[in-house]
């Protein structure tokens, strides 16, 4: 079974952690190769899914935060 990142949120909490998040996720992209089993391959890309929503969520709540009001 391959460990995935519980989500890739920065651990830092700012919007400069972009690059952390997006070799993240590349990494958990390539390491689906290695999983035989359809089954736990949609589990994952299940997750994988949902991990990128929430990450996504945080930053477009942070550009809408940073714009003037």
């Amino acid at each position: 079974m391959i460990a995935f990142k519980s989500h890739f949120l920065p651990r830092s909490g700012h919007w400069n952690d972009g690059e952390q998040i997006i070799a993240e996720f590349v990494s958990s992209c390539k390491a689906l190769k290695d999983i035989h089993s359809d089954t736990e391959l949609n589990i994952r890309l299940k997750e994988l899914r949902c991990q990128v929503k929430a990450s996504s969520n945080l930053y477009v709540r942070a550009l809408l935060a940073s714009l003037p009001s």
